[in-house]
């Protein structure tokens, strides 16, 4: 059964990937993320948030769009890095999505091996996330002309930094011509219909409210 999702529209945002659609050549959509991108814990592919928002493209304009994700779960922002310039170089993809910033923030463990002091320390620091994605954005732009999304992290149970993560992307997507996509923003304050039971990953229901956040850039 075909998902239907509520969209929005900006006319103005992501010129390529509409042209693309325009002339129904086939859109190639790239997707660079961490274990939500991949769709863990979505139930099943088709209702993790890159397939259900390609699949609303190829409704919506009866075109195809030929969906490349290369997400990992367990990644940080570094991956994105690592892995932007041969993506863009291997694939042209038409439009981009950067979905990164939960394992970023994630906090070391305290243990034997670890002075107290280690203990807040997060996996990558907010300076370095945001050079990380600038990046990455970069990378892909400049290499494939790609139009850009950058997808804010979800916030999570336990975690105390996501706003400063979510205001990076912020900050990112004025200053530059990528495109912003305020998944947290959107986001329930009661979040508990919206995320697995392990409480560290989004359901078929949160995937949904990323998905509609990428139908509301209207293309």
């Amino acid at each position: 059964m075909t998902e239907t999702l509520r969209v929005d529209g900006q006319d103005a945002l992501l010129p390529h990937a509409r042209s693309v659609l325009a002339r129904k050549s086939g859109l190639r959509m790239l997707v660079l993320g961490d274990s939500v991108a991949a769709g863990v814990a979505a139930t099943s592919y088709r209702r993790a948030f890159p397939w259900l928002w390609a699949n609303h493209l190829r409704q919506k304009h009866d075109s195809p769009v030929h969906l490349i994700n290369l997400s990992l779960a367990g990644m940080t922002s570094g991956y994105g890095v690592e892995l932007a310039e041969p993506a863009a170089t291997d694939h042209h993809p038409d439009i981009a999505v950067v979905a990164f910033g939960i394992n970023d923030q994630r906090h070391s463990a305290r243990s034997w091996r670890r002075p107290r002091s280690w203990s807040q320390s997060v996996a990558v620091p907010v300076g370095r996330f945001r050079d990380n994605i600038l990046r990455t954005a970069d990378r892909i732009r400049r290499r494939s002309g790609a139009d850009v999304v950058l997808i804010t992290p979800c916030p999570l149970p336990g975690q105390v930094d996501n706003e400063l993560y979510r205001a990076v992307i912020l900050t990112i997507t004025e200053e530059t011509e990528f495109v912003l996509a305020d998944v947290a923003a959107a986001w329930p304050a009661d979040a508990k219909d919206v995320l697995a039971p392990d409480g560290g990953h989004p359901n078929a229901a949160g995937h949904r409210i990323y998905a509609e956040t990428l139908c509301a850039l209207g293309l």
